[in-house]
């Protein structure tokens, strides 16, 4: 009652302002503010799907880098002949020991004494020895 005797003692200009506002304006805004909060929902939804696979990705790219000098250190903290290296009684035997260690090269893996001469043992009449005589 109270409803239609305010509109009953309203302007027709204020009647018809205030129509236009509750049945166009009202609804038109909250269906946008709906339809906005759901258009967010969806967006978080799919950057956070895509963060998470560009993590995976780079998680795994890291993992393939990180495992190449991994297995280069293992192999060469379990290889003798670079403990052999390691330990050096001057330049000569460094020397001696750096040409029996293996090398790598275009070719693959060489020995150092094979990128001096094609038969240093035979030259040289066994182990090349430096610094003796």
């Amino acid at each position: 009652m109270f409803f239609i005797r305010m509109m009953n003692d309203m302007k027709m200009k204020k009647k018809l302002a205030f129509t236009f506002i509750s049945v166009a304006v009202l609804p038109l805004l909250l269906c946008g503010l709906f339809l906005i909060g759901k258009l967010r929902e969806i967006v978080i939804k799919d950057a956070f799907n895509q963060v998470s696979t560009n993590v995976g990705r780079v998680q795994k790219r890291t993992e393939e880098l990180i495992n190449v000098p991994l297995d280069i250190s293992y192999r060469l903290t379990n290889d003798n002949r670079m403990k052999r290296a390691s330990k050096s009684d001057g330049p000569y035997s460094t020397v001696a020991s750096n040409l029996r260690a293996p090398s790598f090269t275009e070719k693959g893996l060489k020995n150092g004494k094979d990128l001096l001469c094609g038969n240093c043992e035979e030259q040289l009449g066994g182990q090349p020895e430096f610094g003796t005589g």
